[in-house]
């Protein structure tokens, strides 16, 4: 179980906790997934996504030099 207290800054301050859980048909689906990442990584396949979190990841210069052939 993962539990998130959310601070909420209001008139009147608050907090709202989150709670939430997950089943073992979760963690499996979530295996099977990172195995197709996997499994496409080593392929050689990639795809890039530019988000916010680019400025932070060690690959930016790569993913923003692909030119959709497959080459950097």
């Amino acid at each position: 179980m993962l539990k998130i207290i959310n601070f909420v800054k209001t008139k009147t301050p608050k907090m709202v906790p989150i709670e939430t859980s997950r089943e073992k048909k979760d963690y499996e689906r979530l295996f099977h997934i990172a195995k197709q990442v996997l499994l496409g990584t080593e392929a050689g396949l990639f795809f890039p996504r530019t988000s916010f979190m680019c400025k932070d990841c060690e690959y930016e210069d790569l993913c923003r030099k692909w030119d959709g052939n497959g080459k950097a």
